[in-house]
């Protein structure tokens, strides 16, 4: 950039400082050489300026051009205490930079006393106004210049810049205002480079390879804003990449649940089918038997009708034959036949007894058999009991032993003994332990979940921290850039002003506006700085604006008069010979006399002037008469004498009353009666009139004499006009009133030309009027400033935001610490209390054991309930055998009994037999047989057609019972197979085993079922029970690793039809999600990571190395080409006295594995156009940069390498190691050679000198190309040049212009005055004999020519 749009070095200054009083040298649009001999101060004056005021370092170090530590700022402040005599004093520094037409100052006060150090100050002007033009670092106190204090000098600067008392601050603020680097380090490395190439005599300490190096480092780095894509794009990929593991860890955990829950839910289907299938086959039946049954009932009625009628019939035949019987009954034969009939009902009540008593006492004896066989399985059962029991206990015994419970051992012998009944002491015992147990596992699951959780906050805190950094580099740029725009809108309120026609601006106007425009920190503040405005307008609207009605009110004065003389005009013109003004009340007097028909006539119109006389003594005539009152006076006949007296009581008016002195000298000799109007009756009284007044003096009487005295009695006067008479004669009068009128439209043109004078002026005003609108409208907004703002609002807004969560966080990560401290304390406690190791799988042992032994514990008491069961059970059957036996033998003793009675009772049947076998008996016998026969199958019919009726009926009842409980049944299964359709609906609208399946139709779903049945069947042969656990065991395995989505098998039920199942579900952003539901976002959300890394791999290669950073890397190394080649042409020309010429050289180093490209190629590849750039080309440019990280990430791996992924890379990434400088010389008939160390200690000391200079100027020029583009280029050159002969310093003098560096350097001999400086102020400084003063001589060379300049 040119030097009119960068800041450029304009003056610097010095008070009450070393040997200085005040003193102030100027530079020459950046150029100041500081020459003198050894001991004048001249490298004093420059280290001084540069780099003290750059960054306020006053290091001894940094203050000698040597780096010696022996002078410090105090020895500088106060000089020698021999030669200054100080001990104490307050000094001042300060350089001034111009860009365009604005000045900004920065520098230092000190406050020294001798031994105890110095106090300094730093501070930044940037209002606009100059110290030692406009401000001074003193104030005068009797003519002494009393140095302000720190506090006085805050004061002074107020608002127009900032005074710092940190150097850091002061050097952040030098560095925003005028260089603009991205961050204080280049700034500070800058300064370090000024430095060196700043030590005197440079050539005799540097060689090649030490200007090669900071050729190498003096290349600008990629910044931390260039690489913040890629660290983003690192962050991002590692965080997927982790994102994904856990992602596929999920997705492995949910395959095997799938393949468990599918076996599970094809089961369920399988069952669902099946039962959807049976309940309608079980209902097409029930349907059909329902039918059945209700075509029986009907039947079965009809004949209960028919068979209680066949029962009335029987019923009145059986009451015939009974009436019969009764009289047959009186006989002794039926008695007889009547104990027979009782005997064979006793013998066979007696036959019955004993078979009844023989089939109990079968009965019985199989029941003592059995009973038998029951008391040797329950001794069996016993003993097996009593084994298992000592089985637990053994088991018990090893666990109590691993949970180190072993004193419990003896409850456990004690209990097997019988002796204890309960095993609560150790269940007790066993509880509180899983309890600690339990609680020390939960505290690991907490654990877990915090450190999981404390890992989540403290990779949140990195990415708000480097977000935050991000933030705050940006802040940084916008601050910059908004000191810029400050500084640019100065420039243009200067330029302004400045270019302005009316709207001009004091400087304390201007100053103040930069003042509050420096003060601006939000928007809105602008306003201040249009209030000045506003101001200075109004006094410029006021002064116009004052003069402008100044200029109308003389118009409207002038436009009256002329409108006056216009009329003045048209009056004169209009009157007929009446010429002297009367005034009104003379008007009103005149006006009632001609009312009254007296005439009159004044005096001037009523004479006229004799021929002959002179014109002069006509005017003195006239003229004294007016003065007498004479002229416009009224003659009136003497006869109206009393109306003229009664008429003067109340009116104004002047009448002539003749006294003629007819033998006297009056002014007959000069005057006579003239021609007037209406003339009768008055000319006498005229010519009486006119010899009344005499010609000579008189003491009673009117006079008027030629030499222009007059006089009336005691009045007496003398006229001296010289001009013609106007009234008395008619021509007069005429000539008069020709005369008025030109004289009124000369004065009318005067005031007309005077009007447009003042027309003009005021258009003038008007358009000044105008032009301040017009010129305050253009004012320079405050548009850059208020976007500035904004965007400085909205990264302040992110930073707050940030601050806010990093704030939280860092509270949150605190109690996420504190928390797992804790756990980890009660884990300790438990542990140790338990006395176990501290160890998550110890205790997940000792919880398995644990529930072990309850169990074991749980068994083992069911077992002693069983066998004290079992004993129980022994007894009583030993007792239920005995009661057996003795039944026995009491059914053994009936049978015999009852067999002894029998025998009687046959003997007794026999003899009764014999008796009844007469004939009378027998046909008695045949016909009460035939009535009893009759009888006897009237019940038997009865029965029948009953047992019939009763069949009829309870086929009828069991029929209407079996429809009855066949309609419910139907109803049932209904029931049943609308539970299984609603089933089968409710398994298939899961969609876990068929997707998407509908039927509106039962018939169809029905069938759809049948379809399906075939390719279930398989699990016909399988169990429920091994699936389950099988889905269970694995759903607890994978518990860990779905913790924090809430896995569950939940034991689901239909509220509607109580369908009941176990259905998987986990817990996503608040959404309850089915397995195979969630299976497809995970499976989605490994598909996204998946392309998003390769997205950021493609990001990461193509996108922000091939591109983005390749891209910047590509520029960087294209402009340090372009810079090696600019130099090398400039080298080229620069002819040396010796032919010596130079050249550099940025070669490439060599790949180091085959995947990687060599420099040429990846310099090649990544400038070209990205556009332009194949599919090829990036990937060949991936494949380097991927074969450049992987080493990195290994490096990385290494425990003894503590550097970041990060640094790594961006050390991969610095495109300087890519290449490396070598420098050339030629010589004149000699080839080409390399500049080695060995060589440049053969060369001739300017050669040393140019060989040195030439790559370190360019090193300075590489650093601020890094800087903003309004940043000065400043060097600073003690002795320079020395040993460089004078046509090679010419040279290197045009290669400083060329390179358009700002310089202040020194020498004991140098003028600088060379055609290829274009202008320099040269100063020298003389002091003589160790003096406590400095004189300062000053030249200017303007290219042509050298001219000493008084100071």
């Amino acid at each position: 950039m040119s030097k009119e749009h960068r800041w450029v070095l304009s003056r610097a200054g010095v008070f009450n400082y070393w040997y200085y009083d005040e003193e102030y040298f100027d530079f020459y649009e950046g150029r100041m050489l500081i020459r003198g001999p050894n001991g004048s101060g001249k490298s004093v004056t420059m280290q001084s300026f540069i780099t003290l005021l750059l960054d306020g370092n006053y290091h001894p170090s940094r203050l000698d051009s040597f780096g010696s530590n022996a002078r410090k700022l105090e020895d500088y402040v106060l000089g020698e205490q021999d030669i200054s005599g100080k001990n104490e004093s307050t000094a001042y520094l300060f350089l001034e930079f111009k860009k365009e037409n604005i000045f900004v100052s920065i520098g230092m006060g000190m406050r020294a006393k001798r031994g105890s150090g110095v106090d300094c100050w730093y501070f930044v002007l940037t209002d606009n106004r100059r110290f030692g033009i406009d401000i001074f670092f003193y104030e005068k106190i009797n003519g002494q210049k009393i140095p302000l204090t720190r506090r006085k000098f805050e004061n002074l600067i107020g608002s127009g810049g900032k005074v710092f008392t940190s150097r850091r601050d002061y050097m952040q603020e030098v560095n925003k205002i005028l260089f603009g680097f991205e961050n204080v380090e280049d700034f500070e490395n800058l300064i370090d480079l000024i430095i060196r190439v700043r030590a005197p005599k440079l050539s005799r300490d540097i060689k090649p390879d030490r200007i090669c190096t900071i050729l190498q480092e003096s290349l600008p780095a990629l910044s931390e804003s260039d690489l913040r894509s890629l660290s983003e794009s690192i962050e991002n990929m590692d965080k997927i990449q982790t994102e994904l593991k856990n992602l596929e860890t999920i997705q492995s955990c949910l395959e095997k649940i799938k393949r468990a829950y599918d076996e599970y839910n094809r089961f369920l289907m399988y069952q669902r089918i099946s039962e959807l299938i049976e309940s309608h086959k079980k209902l097409t039946k029930a349907t059909k038997e329902y039918e059945m049954l209700l075509g029986d009932v009907q039947k079965l009625t009809d004949m209960e009708l028919k068979l209680r009628n066949s029962l009335d019939s029987i019923e009145k035949e059986e009451q015939a034959l009974k009436f019969r019987l009764e009289s047959i009954k009186e006989s002794d034969i039926f008695k007889l036949q009547q104990r027979y009939v009782e005997l064979n009902a006793e013998i066979e009540d007696l036959e019955n007894q004993k078979t009844l008593k023989l089939s109990s006492l079968n009965d019985h004896m199989q029941r003592l058999s059995q009973a038998d066989a029951d008391i040797k399985r329950t001794k069996h059962q016993l003993l097996n009991s009593q084994n298992l029991i000592k089985d637990y206990i053994e088991q018990s015994k090893k666990l109590l032993e691993s949970l180190n419970m072993q004193r419990f051992s003896d409850v456990l012998d004690i209990f097997e003994k019988g002796e204890q009944k309960s095993l609560d002491i150790i269940k007790n015992e066993l509880a509180r332990s899983v309890a600690e147990v339990e609680k020390a596992l939960k505290n690991y699951d907490t654990l877990q979940d915090v450190q999981k959780d404390l890992d989540v906050q403290l990779r949140k805190l990195d990415r708000s921290k480097n977000e935050l950094q991000k933030y705050q580099d940006e802040l940084n740029l916008l601050i910059l850039q908004l000191e810029d725009a400050k500084n640019l809108l100065k420039s243009k309120i200067k330029s302004y002003f400045d270019q302005n026609q009316v709207l001009k601006a004091e400087l304390d106007d201007i100053t103040l506006m930069f003042q509050l425009i420096n003060t601006i920190s939000q928007k809105g503040e602008y306003e201040g700085v249009k209030k000045i405005l506003n101001d200075v307008y109004s006094r410029h609207y006021l002064s116009i604006s004052d003069n402008l009605r100044k200029l109308e009110f003389e118009m409207n004065l002038l436009k009256e008069k002329i409108k006056d003389k216009k009329k003045k005009i048209e009056e004169i013109q209009s009157q007929k010979d009446e010429f002297i003004p009367s005034s009104e009340k003379q008007k009103k007097v005149r006006q009632r006399l001609l009312e009254k028909g007296v005439p009159f006539v004044p005096f001037y119109m009523a004479v006229d002037f004799k021929p002959g006389i002179d014109e002069r003594l006509k005017a003195v005539i006239e003229d004294a008469l007016f003065e007498l009152g004479v002229l416009n006076a009224l003659i009136v006949p003497e006869k109206y004498k009393n109306e003229i007296d009664e008429l003067l009581e109340d009116e104004k008016e002047v009448v002539l009353f003749p006294k003629p002195a007819y033998f006297s000298h009056t002014l007959n000799e000069y005057l006579e009666v003239a021609n007037f109007e209406n003339a009768e009756g008055l000319i006498n009284e005229v010519a009486a009139v006119i010899d009344s007044i005499h010609i000579n003096p008189v003491d009673d009487g009117i006079y008027v004499c030629e030499d222009g005295r007059f006089g009336n009695g005691i009045l007496k006067g003398k006229t001296t006009t010289h001009e013609q008479p106007k009234y008395i004669g008619i021509e007069n009068r005429r000539r008069y009133k020709q005369m008025l009128i030109l004289q009124l439209e000369e004065e009318i043109q005067n005031l007309t030309k005077e009007l447009e004078e003042k027309k003009a002026e005021a258009n003038f005003l008007k358009s000044q009027l105008e032009v301040l609108e017009l010129e305050k409208k253009n004012f320079p907004t405050s548009a850059d400033l208020d976007t500035a703002f904004d965007m400085i609002d909205g990264v302040e807004k992110n930073i707050s935001k940030l601050q806010i969560e990093i704030e939280a966080l860092e509270e949150r990560i605190k109690e996420l610490t504190n928390k797992q401290n804790l756990l980890k304390y009660e884990i300790s406690l438990i542990a140790t209390k338990l006395s176990l190791p501290s160890s998550k799988e110890v205790f997940a042992k000792a919880k398995q054991d644990a529930n072990a032994l309850s169990s074991l514990l749980l068994r083992l008491e069911t077992e002693a309930l069983h066998k004290q069961e079992v004993e129980r059970t022994y007894q009583s059957l030993n007792r239920l055998y005995e009661q057996i036996r003795e039944s026995v033998d009491t059914l053994n003793g009936d049978v015999h009994r009852i067999s002894e009675k029998l025998e009687v009772l046959k003997l007794h049947k026999e003899e009764i037999e014999k008796r009844l076998s007469s004939e009378d008996a027998q046909r008695l016998f045949d016909e009460q047989r035939r009535a009893f026969e009759r009888l006897e199958n009237i019940p038997a019919e009865r029965k029948k057609l009953n047992e019939e009726l009763f069949k009829v009926t309870s086929q009828k009842a069991a029929a209407e019972q079996k429809l009855e409980f066949s309609k419910q049944e139907l109803q049932s299964i209904e029931s049943e197979y609308k539970l299984a359709l609603a089933a089968f609906k409710i398994e298939l609208g899961f969609g876990f085993v068929f997707k998407g399946i509908e039927f509106e139709d039962d018939q169809k779903l029905l069938e759809f079922a049948r379809s399906k049945e075939g390719e279930l069947k398989e699990y016909s042969q399988k169990d429920f029970s091994s699936i389950f656990q099988k889905l269970m065991s694995i759903h607890y395995t994978t518990q860990i690793q779905l913790a924090e989505f809430g896995a569950d098998l939940v034991d689901w039920k239909d509220d509607k039809t109580t369908y009941k199942r176990y259905l998987w579900t986990c817990r996503k952003e608040g959404r309850f999600l089915s397995l195979y539901q969630f299976m497809d976002e995970i499976a989605a959300e490994i598909a996204e990571k998946k392309n998003l890394i390769t997205e950021s791999e493609r990001e990461l290669f193509e996108e922000v190395l091939a591109k983005n950073i390749g891209f910047k890397i590509s520029r960087k190394i294209m402009l340090a080409q372009d810079w090696v080649k600019r130099m090398n042409e400039l080298m080229a020309n620069l002819s040396t006295s010796s032919g010596l010429t130079f050249r550099l050289s940025w070669e490439q180093k060599r790949q180091e594995t085959e995947d990687e490209l060599s420099t040429g190629e990846l310099v090649k590849l990544l400038s070209k156009d990205p556009l332009a750039a194949t599919d090829e080309d990036r990937n060949k440019i991936a494949m380097h940069f991927r074969s450049r990280i992987e080493k990195a990430k290994k490096y990385q791996e290494n425990p003894e390498n503590f550097a970041t992924l990060y640094e790594i890379i961006k050390e991969i990434l610095d495109y300087r190691q890519w290449f490396e400088f070598r420098l050339y010389y030629q010589k004149v008939g000699e080839s080409r050679k390399e500049l080695t160390n060995n060589a440049f200690d053969k060369f001739s000391g300017g050669e040393k000198a140019l060989s040195i200079y030439v790559p370190l100027l360019a090193a300075l020029c590489a650093k601020y190309q890094s800087a903003a583009n309004f940043a000065p280029r400043i060097i600073a050159l003690d002795e320079a040049f020395a040993g460089v002969d004078e046509n090679n310093i010419e040279n290197m003098f045009d290669l400083i212009e060329k390179l358009e560096f700002d310089y202040i350097m020194n020498s004991q001999v140098l003028w600088g005055d060379y055609k290829t400086v274009p202008g320099l102020c040269i100063y020298e400084l003389l002091r003589e004999n160790n003096q406590p003063s400095v004189l300062k001589v000053k030249y200017v060379w303007n290219g042509y020519k050298k001219v000493l300049v008084e100071v």
